[in-house]
């Protein structure tokens, strides 16, 4: 009776440890599948936004052959927001026929095109190389080029943490904002961008950000490796070549069964997974003019417009685990008080000016100033956030999230989060008649976003609200 107890207990122990391994096996895998998007790490605990914010110019500029690229972000005291916000933005100027070399780095991040058009492509682990069939046969330009995407000015471009490279096609400069997140999951180094270029270099003597990686492995190896000449692997390596990272092609380059325009036909996400292949996924999107459904859109005929894109519009953000939006404020128009409850926000100003106020937990303005065309502003989650656009141009800018579905609450509107609390509570809260309270609640309850000036609300007011489009 023993053995049969004891027999039917190390057959009941075996069963359960297969079941625990047969989970681990599972959950392994699933994280795995989801890897390129898991969410992100968040600050340091010793890190915190206790000083003032500014209003930050690029720090360096790195100039190369055919463009230039500007810092924002050079690892100095400066650069402590940056930092514990783990974004890390860049400026990237491309002349025509010039090309931003092959590079891969160790952080998703997402382009914002200023100026301009070109082409971008993309190598992911895993995925087929339409490339490489459309080399063997390229008599026939028939091959459509599967990870090769143009776009052009107002477009979103998601940059995962893959290998990729870009062309400027165009007759004129090609300019790009890019924003890096520093604190997503797929960024297992310390917490700051690594970049690791595949070609192109800057040589001995010449300030630079990173340098060709082939330069730290020898010459003869990658020689037989990739079964070419020893000339040709140090020709990989670029010692003699200081063009830096954006090299001209002479003769331009030509993509032969590459759309000019691409359709989003199809592209649909709204049942996306994060674990999906990245392969062949839209890496696009326009906010400057975007097609029917395919941002979310809020328009006030007196205040202005904002185009956001989200993971359930553009599915790719839900791996690079960002989110982005255009906002254009018409001259005198506000931005009401509002904050961010899941993401840092870093605001980069396309034109005009505004009068931008941060007021932090304690109560206190941490910036309150002008942010003009060129500039980035960094608000952290949580801050409050408030301004009005000076000047005739109004007041442009693109905001880059760290999370692909930010939740934004806002303290006037529509949408106001007044709206949800009862009267005597709010009367109660401010020390104001219950009139007052009503007041509070229900003004510009007919707009949302962007606000029309005060005189312009009060002649149209109840009939001339913002309205959401699809």
């Amino acid at each position: 009776m023993a053995t049969m107890a004891a027999s039917s207990g190390g057959q009941l122990l075996l069963s359960c440890a297969c079941l625990l391994l047969l989970l681990l096996l599972c959950s392994g895998s699933a994280a795995a599948a989801s890897s390129w998007g898991t969410p992100r790490r968040g600050a340091a605990r010793a890190c915190g936004f206790d000083g003032r914010l500014e209003a930050m110019e690029p720090r360096q500029k790195l100039q190369s052959e055919a463009g230039y690229i500007e810092y924002y972000h050079w690892f100095t005291d400066a650069d402590a927001e940056l930092t514990c916000a783990g974004l890390f933005p860049i400026r990237v100027v491309v002349d025509p026929r010039g090309l931003l070399t092959a590079r891969y780095t160790n952080a998703h991040g997402l382009a914002y095109v200023v100026q301009g058009s070109g082409v971008v492509g993309f190598s992911f682990p895993g995925c087929p190389s339409s490339a490489a069939a459309a080399e063997e046969t390229y008599q026939q330009h028939e091959q459509p080029y599967r990870n090769v995407h143009r776009f052009q000015q107002g477009d979103v471009v998601a940059m995962p943490a893959g290998v990729r490279w870009l062309y400027n096609d165009g007759d004129a400069p090609l300019v790009l904002v890019y924003v890096f997140d520093t604190n997503n999951n797929v960024n297992q180094l310390e917490p700051s961008m690594r970049k690791f270029l595949l070609a192109g270099g800057y040589g001995k003597g010449k300030l630079h950000f990173s340098e060709n990686v082939f330069r730290g492995i020898d010459a003869h190896l990658l020689s037989e490796a990739m079964d070419v000449s020893v000339e040709v692997a140090e020709r990989l390596q670029n010692r003699r070549d200081h063009r830096g990272e954006i090299v001209r092609v002479e003769h331009g380059l030509h993509f032969h069964g590459l759309p000019q325009q691409e359709s989003y036909a199809g592209a649909g996400g709204w049942g996306f997974d994060s674990s999906s292949s990245l392969c062949g996924m839209e890496v696009r999107r326009s906010v400057e003019a975007p097609g029917p459904g395919q941002a979310e859109e809020y328009y006030n005929p007196g205040a202005g417009r904002i185009t956001r894109l989200t993971r359930r519009r553009f599915p790719i953000l839900d791996v690079v685990q960002m989110s982005a939006a255009r906002v254009d404020v018409y001259p005198d128009a506000l931005l009401p008080p509002s904050w961010n409850l899941n993401a840092h926000s870093a605001l980069y100003a396309l034109g005009g000016r505004a009068r931008v106020q941060v007021a932090s937990d304690n109560g206190t303005a941490v910036f309150d100033g002008v942010v003009r065309a060129g500039q980035l502003l960094v608000v952290p989650q949580g801050y409050l956030v408030a301004g009005k656009a000076q000047g005739a141009e109004g007041f442009q800018y693109v905001s880059f999230e760290t999370s692909p579905e930010p939740v934004v609450s806002r303290f006037a509107g529509a949408r106001s989060v007044l709206r949800d609390l009862p009267v005597d509570v709010v009367a109660g809260s401010y020390g104001v008649s219950r009139e007052e309270a009503m007041a509070l609640k229900n003004n510009r309850r007919h707009e949302h976003g962007v606000f029309a000036p005060r005189t312009y609300y009060h002649q149209h007011q109840g009939h001339a609200g913002c309205r959401a489009q699809e």
